[in-house]
């Protein structure tokens, strides 16, 4: 595996870990900020579906990259 491969690698995967805490942080507050702004239960549904959206897609990333790994080491 050349360094440029490694390095990309490593992108990925701190992008991956940015998305997955800035969804959960954005999730968390605002079930939490909800009630006293008044956001209808439509509105919440649609951000718990997306964020789930979001972090299927930073699973399968994290998978393609594992299996990635797992191809160029053996």
């Amino acid at each position: 595996m050349s360094e440029l491969d490694k390095n990309i690698k490593e992108k990925k995967g701190r992008l991956i870990a940015v998305v997955i805490a800035a969804s959960i942080s954005t999730w968390s507050i605002t079930q939490g900020v909800a009630p006293s702004l008044g956001i209808s239960a439509g509105y919440m549904l649609i951000i718990d579906f997306f964020t789930l959206i979001v972090l299927s897609w930073a699973l399968f990333s994290l998978y393609k990259i594992f299996i990635n790994y797992r191809g160029s080491k053996g």
